[in-house]
């Protein structure tokens, strides 16, 4: 119910005569208990996918508030939204997204507050960055001139931003395909891994 400028709740008793005179009164409080710093950064390195954890800073009073929910949305207001996971609870202060969640439409994750009543309307926004490290310009050089032999060393350019590549994976596959854009391969080998330099 939106408060406008009232200040005062007056209740007044009333017979089938007349409405008494002097009502009593309770001076309005209007709770607020919103959510602030939310922070996500994503470990999912799939382009146009997200994982990790949604973390935020409590309002400063949360003894109205029984439950945080976390969604995916569209807009800051969270106007089309989708909804990750289960509720937080109180003193919790973060939830996990899911990795291979996909953005689709969505652009902000949003963060409200819910009290045994309702949940606020006016969320916390974060806009996340979708992580991308991809590899780029791939060369193998086979010096093994044996047929069916190979032999040589695998390159690339590694990604700008290695901040969040742990390793890298390498392996023998069978025709690569295209599916919605993004490359796959019908079979894989036994792969390697490599740590990325320091």
């Amino acid at each position: 119910t939106p408060k406008h400028t009232y200040t005062h709740f007056v209740v007044y008793t009333a017979s089938v005569l007349i409405e008494q005179t002097t009502p009593a009164s309770h001076v309005l409080y209007d709770a607020s208990a919103r959510v602030s710093f939310v922070q996500f950064v994503d470990k999912d390195l799939d382009y146009h996918e997200l994982g990790g954890i949604v973390t935020w800073i409590a309002p400063v009073t949360t003894s109205r508030i029984t439950t945080y929910h976390v969604y995916l949305a569209r807009q800051k207001s969270g106007l089309q939204r989708s909804k990750i996971g289960g509720s937080a609870l109180v003193g919790t202060n973060k939830l996990l997204l899911p990795k291979d969640t996909t953005l689709s439409i969505y652009r902000y994750i949003v963060v409200y507050t819910k009290s045994p009543l309702v949940e606020q309307s006016t969320p916390t926004a974060f806009s996340p960055n979708d992580t991308r490290p991809g590899i780029e310009l791939v060369a193998f050089p086979d010096f093994d001139l044996d047929l069916g032999d190979l032999g040589g060393s695998l390159a690339w350019v590694p990604p700008r931003d290695i901040s969040h590549v742990t390793e890298y994976r390498v392996y023998f596959a069978k025709l690569p395909v295209e599916v919605n854009g993004t490359h796959i391969c019908e079979s894989l080998s036994e792969g390697f891994e490599r740590a990325p330099p320091s």
